[in-house]
């Protein structure tokens, strides 16, 4: 299971709960995991974060990170790392889905729709789909 990504420690016990004959096995096994480095929630969600901040805002990665049962801590300082570059993240997602302002009201409620899926927070929102580039 971790060949193929990382995953968190509460994650991957969830996934191997079935298959131990006790949960005391199991503890030992994740610790064993733990100390030989080869399970990190750090390292989950630098990765994690990485991989959504391509297609997603700060409040869908915020969701996917704690859905998969990352570290709080974790988590908020993954997304201070992320609260610089939302707008450019956002202006880039939208030119690649729309590509040029909404000609109507409808077209507009829809790409806003969009980013809102996505993860974004209003004002950015705005921001994007009204083409105002003031920071």
């Amino acid at each position: 299971m971790l060949s193929r990504r990382e995953r968190t420690r509460a994650e991957l016990e969830s996934r191997l709960a079935p298959y131990a004959d006790s949960p005391a096995q199991l503890t030992a096994l994740l610790d064993e995991l733990v100390a030989s480095h080869l399970l990190s929630d750090e390292r989950f969600v630098e990765a994690r974060t990485h991989v959504l901040e391509r297609r997603f805002g700060a409040a869908q990665v915020r969701r996917r990170l704690q859905r998969s049962g990352a570290n709080p801590a974790l988590v908020r300082s993954a997304l201070a790392g992320l609260a610089p570059g939302e707008l450019a993240r956002a202006q880039a997602i939208w030119a690649k889905r729309f590509g040029e302002p909404a000609k109507d009201a409808l077209e507009r409620a829809r790409q806003q729709r969009f980013l809102q899926a996505r993860g974004f927070s209003f004002d950015i929102i705005r921001r994007v789909v009204r083409g105002s580039e003031d920071e």
